[in-house]
């Protein structure tokens, strides 16, 4: 009798113990990933970095020959700069006028008055029209939108550019996740804060399950975040989702 009770626990332990665990696949992938292109069309005139480079956020990449647009700035910032003087010179014609306005008639004051408001309006828009010609330029630089490692380099010195068109990077971020996919059955049981283990004495965390099952695989998905993972993308395995103790 002893015998079959302690058999009986055994069966009942062992079947608990196999509910709280439950089989997953998964694949590691970058937490960022990105093709990168550009806002402007040109010819690549430098490229400073290469595949497996790794970039901070900032960091310069690309730029097309730029010496037509820069020529565009500084004739902005030169017609900005003129209008500048006059303006300021009118204002400080306008405020003598001012201290004698009691002597001055009154239609002599008014085209005074018009004509440095016109030369500060000619100044706004000279003034924006120089922001524009250096956003154009600052177009024709690549970025790194987010630290991570250049993984793909699509283009050459020399190639031509289509503004949003040709693909000249792919980035990775260096912090990952894991997509982690398991039993459609099993829908519903896992949550956020369960754990994933994806090798005998090594787990991470369960951050988000997926609100439906995929309907291509049939599985469901769930992630977990994994900044210092010492997997690269693209690796995959299996192991188990071990239930969070309640």
């Amino acid at each position: 009798m002893k015998y079959m009770r302690l058999l009986f626990l055994v069966l009942v332990f062992a079947f608990v113990f196999a509910e709280q665990k439950i089989y997953a696949t998964y694949s590691v992938v970058a937490l960022q990933q990105s093709t990168l292109v550009l806002q402007a069309s040109g010819v690549v005139e430098t490229i400073f970095v290469d595949v497996g480079d790794c970039v901070q956020q900032g960091a310069l990449l690309l730029m097309l020959r730029d010496r037509e647009q820069k020529a565009q700035v500084a004739i902005a910032r030169a017609q900005m700069q003129a209008l500048q003087a006059k303006h300021a010179f009118a204002q400080l014609q306008s405020e003598r006028y001012e201290k004698s306005a009691s002597v001055i008639d009154s239609n002599t004051m008014d085209k005074i008055r018009f004509e440095t408001q016109s030369l500060a309006s000619e100044l706004a828009r000279a003034q924006s029209a120089l922001l524009l010609q250096e956003e154009l330029l600052d177009n024709l630089t690549l970025k790194a939108p987010f630290a991570g490692v250049i993984t793909k380099k699509s283009t050459e010195i020399g190639n031509g550019v289509i503004a949003l068109n040709s693909p000249l990077f792919e980035l990775q971020s260096n912090a990952k996740k894991l997509i982690i996919e398991f039993d459609s059955s099993h829908f519903g049981k896992v949550a956020a804060g369960d754990v994933f283990f994806y090798a005998p004495n090594q787990s991470l965390a369960i951050t988000k399950v997926y609100p439906s099952i995929d309907s291509g695989s049939r599985k469901a998905k769930a992630e977990a975040f994994a900044p210092d993972l010492p997997l690269v993308s693209g690796a995959f395995g299996d192991g188990f989702i071990e239930k969070r103790a309640p």
